[in-house]
């Protein structure tokens, strides 16, 4: 949809396309190799969600739990994406299975059954039987867990909880894996003195991670060491910590957390989505480092020869994905690289936060020495903590880098800055008394000017304009929004302030001036901002954007004409002083009409921007991207299709921009395939599938498009052979194995 705000968020970060141009299935798949992130791939594609899976160590074999009716079974299937084996069914019988863990080789399962005791009991299956037959290694009187094997898959450890004991044990059998069928020692607990759950064992067996809820009842990971017998904390805090294990490296424990407020209740808990986070096993006091955005919900880590496989509802549907040990952000060797990486990451994907947040993790999990790059991505991390409106977690980056690095880099001196302004604005509002609350506000002032005297002009710089916010945003009173503009001021005509925190001043002082209605001042600032600062972006687009905001507004029930004409006489006047300016213009006043569903002439103002500015800017391919979803909405998906192309053909391939028009044009391309199919426009339809496999082989459905099409012609045989062809030259193509099932089916 096109938003009257449209070029507000285009000019900030046109990859917002997403929010009007609908990505789904496989065609937001089919960019992955333009993408910055490392893209996961889907192993399994259930129609009901899987509630557990598990992957044996060598990558090859898949066991999971899905309920399809009433109970739920077992089954068993490659795990392998480029190994395609028809899945097979481990259990019938009308009893909950949950938990299943595959030995390190593939050939015993190990899961909880309800069959015999309700509260659950440890069941073995010998998968190397034609019809294995499931061996029961537990008995009634105990509630039994979360099996897994030891390395050599000669032993299973669980969670085992006693009658009349609050406590679980981390319990364990031996099994005889030569034999069939198999024998196993009776049941033995390790002593820990504590609760006890979920464990996971070190390929050397000589450690075992589990989860503990005797200090947090949200659970805590631990480490036991049965060699020294002694127990390591290795998180702490109010997060819920959950599904533990190994890396298959032994270096590293993975395990999933429900970190961020996803759902934006204001509680952080399990019903918000699950990241997949990591910690150094050798660590006294380890940090958490996310390797999975919490944009979608991600657990149940299995770390592998081939790769970290985890459960996640990225497509509506709990599955199986795989990603790269590393997770979704990439590990660059070079310091400077990671951080250029992150950098992109922010601007790229700044919708989502969580990713952003763990792309500078990475910078600090892979490069932490070096605090030229490590001082940057933890203070980034704080600002995106305070974003998030999560204060106490800021406070604890900016402390850290305090701690850290004092006086080395500016972001010390900048974190010192933004914990005081994070503490002032809990004490306002914590206060119901006006005069209590100006006290506060006044002494966080003063507090400010004292900790920035004699420092660099960046701080002083960033000092004046905190301090400025804090009397803009609390103080109420005409004398707090002078004090304010004389604060920006100091900073404005301070020839030594860098040229972003000026920019920056220069809007806030256009808003305190709108605040207290001197308007006669406003548009004057805001148009210096343009003028004086056009390459400083993030704060010549905020000065445009409140420009337009201030012509294109209107009373209620008033006709489009007035800020119409004031729109126009803006595009006039700047077309040639502040170009930016006048695109920008033509963009609101496009906007303007097509909310008023008046596409006609939405359409002449958004091509108005593009005969007559023919630059490439944030601007005007925001008005080819509206200008594209009109057309597509008029189904002149040729010319919409075009636009899109301009797009791609003037960016590199890492721009986010073109990653974006890549993505609209796929997705617009194969939903106009689609459209004509319906209208038995067969032929015309098979072609844009067609161009759309020539320039993007991956995308499944332009294959699934040009095989409905084929099918419809009669035309199947050639095109089998053709995935045939496909397939013998390179056995691993799963693109053409599925064509070619596809085509058989």
């Amino acid at each position: 949809m096109i938003r009257s705000t449209s070029i507000r968020w285009m000019t900030a970060a046109v990859f917002i396309l997403s929010f009007f141009i609908p990505l789904s299935g496989l065609g937001s798949q089919a960019v992955s190799n333009a993408s910055i992130l490392n893209p996961p791939i889907q192993i399994t594609a259930e129609p009901d969600p899987i509630e557990y899976a598990s992957v044996s160590g060598d990558g090859k074999h898949l066991v999971f739990v899905a309920r399809r009716g009433k109970f739920t079974d077992l089954w068993l299937r490659s795990a392998d994406p480029a190994r395609v084996l028809v899945p097979r069914r481990l259990s019938e019988d009308p009893a909950e299975e949950a938990s299943p863990a595959l030995s390190s080789d593939g050939r015993f399962l190990a899961y909880v059954g309800t069959g015999y005791d309700v509260k659950g009991d440890i069941y073995l299956l010998d998968l190397q039987e034609r019809d294995p037959t499931p061996n029961r290694l537990t008995g009634r009187d105990t509630e039994d867990g979360a099996p897994c094997f030891s390395r050599e898959g000669t032993r299973i450890y669980f969670h085992q909880k006693q009658p009349g004991d609050p406590n679980r044990k981390i319990a364990f059998v031996d099994i005889a894996p030569g034999k069939s069928p198999v024998n196993s020692t009776p049941v033995q607990t390790l002593f820990l003195n504590i609760d006890a759950a979920f464990p996971s064992i070190s390929g050397d067996g000589n450690q075992v991670a589990f989860i503990t809820y005797h200090q947090s009842p949200s659970g805590n990971l631990f480490i036991y060491d049965m060699k020294t017998m002694k127990i390591r904390q290795m998180t702490m805090g109010s997060f819920s910590d959950f599904f533990p294990t190994w890396s298959h490296d032994g270096t590293h424990i993975l395990f999933a957390r429900h970190a961020h407020d996803t759902n934006q209740d204001g509680i952080i808990n399990t019903k918000d989505n699950a990241s997949i986070f990591r910690i150094r096993a050798d660590e006294t006091t380890p940090v958490p480092y996310p390797l999975t955005s919490a944009r979608f919900s991600c657990s149940q880590p299995v770390s592998t020869a081939k790769g970290l496989y985890f459960l996640s509802n990225r497509k509506g549907v709990s599955n199986s994905w795989l990603l790269p040990e590393e997770g979704e952000i990439p590990v660059r060797i070079d310091p400077a690289d990671q951080a250029d990486l992150a950098a992109r990451i922010s601007v790229a994907y700044s919708q989502d936060p969580f990713i952003t947040l763990a792309a500078h993790m990475r910078v600090l999990e892979i490069h932490s020495a070096g605090g030229n790059f490590a001082a940057p991505a933890a203070y980034r991390i704080g600002e995106l903590f305070q974003k998030m409106d999560r204060p106490e977690e800021a406070v604890q980056w900016f402390q850290w880098i305090q701690t850290r690095y004092p006086g080395k880099y500016p972001e010390a001196d900048l974190s010192a800055l933004q914990e005081t302004v994070i503490e002032s604005l809990r004490k306002i509002r914590s206060q119901a008394d006006e005069s209590e609350q100006a006290r506060i506000l006044q002494e966080a002032i003063s507090g400010i000017e004292q900790s920035i005297r004699g420092k660099n002009p960046l701080i002083a710089a960033a000092g004046r304009i905190e301090a400025a916010k804090l009397l803009l945003n609390h103080s109420g009173r005409i004398s707090g929004y002078h004090a304010a503009v004389r604060l920006l001021d100091d900073v404005i005509t301070n020839p030594s302030s860098p040229s972003d925190r000026i920019a920056q001043a220069m809007v806030l002082k256009g808003d305190v001036f709108l605040r207290i209605g001197e308007m006669e001042d406003v548009d004057s600032i805001y148009l210096s901002v343009l003028k004086t600062y056009p390459t400083v972006e993030s704060w010549s687009n905020e000065a445009l954007a409140r420009l337009l905001d201030i012509a294109a507004s209107q009373k209620k029930n008033m006709s489009l004409d007035d800020p119409i004409r004031r729109l126009r006489r803006i595009a006039d006047e700047n077309r040639i002083r502040i170009p930016m300016l006048s695109i920008g213009a033509l963009t609101r006043i496009g906007d303007l009409f097509y909310e008023a569903g008046e596409w006609g002439k939405a359409k002449s103002a958004y091509s108005q921007v593009l005969e007559e500015f023919p630059v490439k800017t944030s601007q005007t391919t925001a008005a080819r991207f509206a200008l594209a979803e009109i057309l597509y909405k008029e189904e002149r998906f040729r010319q919409a299709l075009d636009l899109y192309e301009t797009e791609i053909r003037e960016r590199s391939e890492e721009d986010s921009i073109y990653i974006l028009a890549r993505k609209g044009y796929i997705r617009k391309s194969i939903d106009s395939g689609k459209y004509l199919l319906r209208l038995g426009e067969v032929h015309a339809a098979r072609k844009i599938f067609k161009e759309i496999m020539e320039f993007e082989n991956k995308s499944i459905e332009a294959h699934r498009g040009y095989i409905q099409c084929a099918a419809f012609q009669r035309n199947l045989k050639p095109l089998l052979n053709s995935y045939r062809v496909k397939i013998k030259k390179n056995p691993l193509d799963a693109v053409s194995l599925y064509a070619a099932g596809l085509c058989l089916t």
